[in-house]
């Protein structure tokens, strides 16, 4: 019943946050790259279930080219 999503990338000092919504008994990991030519996706931030619905995490050291997506997986 959970619509995995990220539903918001702000910038700001400190590095850039990125929220999402997802459900409660999955493995939620986000990932990012900074050029899609040359890398590949590579896993930042891992929460473990059970997870909030609403999520959240900041990335210190992201560039302002930085590309996001979140994953979900069953333990």
């Amino acid at each position: 019943n959970a619509y995995l999503r990220i539903t918001g990338i702000v910038r700001h000092p400190g590095g850039i946050d990125v929220q999402w919504l997802g459900g409660e008994h999955a493995r939620q990991v986000l990932e990012s790259r900074l050029d899609p030519e040359t890398e590949d996706w590579a896993a930042i931030h891992t929460n473990e279930p059970p997870t909030a619905v609403d999520a959240n995490f900041t990335d210190p050291s992201a560039h302002r080219k930085q590309q996001y997506r979140i994953n979900a997986e069953r333990p």
